[in-house]
């Protein structure tokens, strides 16, 4: 066979057939080492494991951005000689200064999907079984919403009275703090050690 011939050949294969092709002829050689793994006690490990936990920042005013923006506004809508920028910097830290001042650090703990079950037992022996297929789109939506929040309120441990009738409350004040705790929720439950091995804050900042 040509050296053409032999081209078209190997175009004519798939990548996985030329690999396998490679390794037989001895093109391709396997040269990683064995991997030293160190054997441990299960059991152990078992005993050790604990559910994940996450924290994140709620902010009772968050309404307060629109103050920070209105100074922001302010300022560049002035020349330098116009503005006082000394009462400008004033006004806008102690703005910014009441707002960090609201922050309350939640913690939410992972759950496992057994504990999901008995919620939703919970739930039909309160007359709210999971809508059957006869069921509006609005009636599974309103369902699956409601199961979420009485989740959330399982699965936040700090503070330690959150109910799902206060998380109700939260969500028509603002949504977006409801979004974040849910977030974590989320995380919490399928990676929660998520940044572990990411970047090092830079504990200086701000200081």
């Amino acid at each position: 066979m040509s050296r053409e011939d032999t081209s078209m050949a190997e175009g004519n294969r798939t990548i996985e057939e030329q690999l396998d092709n490679a390794v037989a002829e001895g093109d391709i050689v396997d040269v990683t080492e064995d991997l030293n793994v160190e054997d441990f006690d299960f059991a152990a490990f078992v005993e050790g494991v604990r559910p994940g936990r996450r924290a994140v920042k709620i902010t009772m005013r968050a309404d307060l951005m629109v103050e920070l923006d209105r100074i922001i506004a302010e300022y560049e809508a002035s020349s330098k000689t116009e503005r006082d920028e000394e009462d400008l910097l004033e006004r806008y830290n102690a703005v910014k200064a009441e707002i960090i001042a609201s922050e309350r650090i939640f913690v939410v703990e992972a759950r496992s999907d057994s504990r999901i079950n008995e919620i939703k037992d919970e739930m039909r022996r309160l007359g709210k079984p999971e809508p059957n297929r006869k069921a509006t789109a609005e009636m599974r939506s309103d369902w699956r919403e409601e199961l979420l929040l009485r989740r959330l309120a399982d699965a936040i441990i700090t503070p330690s009275n959150v109910t799902y009738e206060g998380l109700i409350r939260l969500r028509k004040a603002s949504e977006a703090q409801i979004n974040k705790l849910v977030g974590t929720m989320q995380m919490v439950n399928s990676d929660p050690t998520a940044g572990l091995k990411g970047v090092t804050p830079d504990f200086s900042l701000g200081r």
